[in-house]
């Protein structure tokens, strides 16, 4: 996967708990179709993007629209 290569060190993604990680920008990876680890629950399972627009060129790289 693209986002894997060099560059694409400004996205933080966390199991934890679903009213804990919000208050620090944390989203749900459902937004950005990022699919979560077999049996994790979905409210669970967030991302942080520390460089505004990297999730966003990280799926154009990727091929995911």
């Amino acid at each position: 996967m693209a986002c894997l290569l060099p560059g694409y060190d400004s996205v933080v993604i966390v199991l934890g708990h679903p009213e804990y990680y919000p208050k620090f920008g944390f989203e749900p990876a459902v937004k950005w179709r990022i699919k979560k680890p077999l049996g994790a629950p979905a409210d669970a399972f967030m991302v942080l993007e520390l460089r505004k627009g990297d999730l966003k060129r990280c799926r154009r790289d990727c091929g995911v629209s």
